[in-house]
């Protein structure tokens, strides 16, 4: 019987090393694990920072530079501690394989382990994949001011884009954005790198989010068009019908109750744009580019569409970036204008009850409104829009 007992007891020692060891096995294989899922997050947290930078960059020609710039200021830097990583536009695989307006970053490392090494000699490569495009930003109005007041709305003002978002680039700590008398703005989100003063009653729906990262001008590499010799202003006054063609013109002035047919094209305005009638103007895909100041009077009624293709895609009205004077729309009329504001070096002024149809984004310097507005988003009528925002796909 003891010796039965004796038997007994190194059985149960053996089986407890054995035991022990498959224990000590697990532990070991659940800490290698733990280390090469922390590295897979970490490496698809800067594959994804870089596929997003890239695809920024897409119509600017670095793509390659700032997704490696965005991954290494996300701790995987390419050939430094065994990490590699392979910046692909288009990508090489998946649905939008060969798709130039994508970008496909693959981030990879080799990973020390403790327990599986005993298994499988050397290191393991973890890798992780990350594309990356531009999918509407579904912004309706950009101050690009860095500094001062870059939006003041003053008196009972209505200003209404519950679609699309604001941006305030100022980073000025007392107003940033001022909102003066008992209006209202309401948009989708608003968003300012400043502080908001709000004085008499003035509301904002949602409440706007301050301390928030400056946006970079989001049409900085549409190029000007070339002026040619240009001819002289049409000053179109009294009644009538005139029919113009695209081309360079020493300021475009349109009086009276005429009515203005435009052809399509770029119209290059060398000297103030003024449309101070009563009459019509009617144009499609056209593109107005400024370099003097330009005013927008409530009696004139304006149906102007932007092109959808081409160059000048969705730019209704671009004011040259060394022109800092000011644009002014005025007064209540019924007008449809169909594309994007670009005024990035001057102010925008908003002034009466307009009941203009405006499918449309403005990125000026600043803005002052004072009186009723509604902005519809660009995107709602132009899929292509040009303002766009890099978003993760795959």
């Amino acid at each position: 019987m003891k010796k039965t007992l004796r038997n007994d007891s190194g059985q149960a020692l053996v089986l407890t090393v054995l035991c022990m060891t498959c224990l000590v096995g697990i532990l070991g294989f659940a800490v290698d694990v733990g280390v090469l899922l922390t590295g897979k997050i970490a490496l698809q947290t800067a594959a994804d920072a870089a596929a997003i930078a890239g695809a920024a960059e897409l119509k600017y020609g670095d793509v390659s530079a700032k997704a490696q710039a965005a991954a290494a200021q996300n701790g995987v830097t390419d050939g430094a501690n065994g990490a590699t990583v392979t910046v692909s536009n288009p990508p090489t695989s998946g649905p939008h394989a060969d798709d130039s307006s994508y970008v496909e970053v693959i981030a990879a490392q080799r990973k020390s382990t403790f327990f599986i090494k005993l298994f499988v000699p050397g290191t393991v490569t973890v890798s992780a994949r990350a594309v990356a495009g531009n999918a509407s930003s579904h912004g309706c109005l950009y101050a690009l001011r860095p500094s001062g007041t870059g939006i003041l709305a003053n008196g009972a003002d209505i200003i209404s884009m519950p679609g699309c978002a604001i941006y305030d680039d100022s980073s000025d700590q007392t107003q940033a954005m001022l909102l003066n008398g008992a209006g209202r703005i309401t948009a989708k989100w608003i968003g300012v790198v400043g502080k908001v003063l709000q004085n008499g009653g003035f509301t904002a729906t949602p409440i706007p989010v301050s301390g928030v990262a400056p946006v970079s001008d989001p049409l900085a590499y549409l190029l000007a068009p070339t002026a040619h010799s240009c001819l002289p202003n049409p000053i179109i006054n009294g009644s009538g019908t005139f029919t113009l063609n695209q081309g360079c013109y020493n300021g475009f002035t349109v009086n009276g109750s005429a009515t203005v047919n435009l052809n399509p094209g770029t119209y290059y305005i060398n000297g103030p744009l003024t449309f101070n009638g009563s009459g019509t103007i009617t144009g499609t895909n056209v593109t107005f580019y400024l370099t003097g100041s330009s005013t927008f009077n409530g009696a004139q009624t304006l149906n102007l569409t932007a092109p959808t293709t081409g160059t000048y895609n969705g730019i209704l009205f671009f004011q040259s970036r060394t022109d800092n004077q000011a644009a002014t729309i005025n007064g209540s009329n019924s007008s449809a204008l169909k594309g994007i504001f670009y005024f990035p070096d001057a102010s925008v002024t908003f002034n009466g009850s307009n009941s203009t149809e405006l499918y449309t984004s403005v990125i000026a310097y600043s803005f002052t409104f004072n009186g009723s507005i509604r902005l519809n988003d660009y995107a709602l009528i132009n899929s292509a829009t040009p303002l766009v925002a890099a978003t993760l796909i795959e």
